[in-house]
């Protein structure tokens, strides 16, 4: 979360005047959107991605959507490593 809240203008090749806190991390319905129209996306990885959603019957766990194959499960957020895509506010 602390990536994309950190994100701004000037980072990872991002010119579009954003400051830090402009971006998040999608919850798990909108990633699963960005995946079923990742056609629309530059850059996509087939690995899974983070979400912001916490599975609520173990917190220290989150939803995570792997591009590569569209499946939506649950992982440690302290054991693993994947991949984020930030979102913006009405963008």
């Amino acid at each position: 979360m602390s990536s994309c809240q950190g994100l701004q203008s000037g980072k990872c090749g991002l010119s579009d005047k954003s400051i830090a806190g402009d971006w998040r991390l999608p919850n798990k319905d909108e990633l699963v959107t960005a995946y079923n129209n990742k056609s629309s996306f530059t850059n996509v990885i087939s690995s899974g991605y983070w979400s912001s959603t916490t599975y609520a019957y173990y917190p220290d766990t989150a939803w995570l959507v792997d591009f590569g194959g569209g499946f939506v499960v649950t992982y440690y957020k302290y054991y693993y490593d994947f991949y984020v895509r930030c979102v913006r506010g009405g963008q």
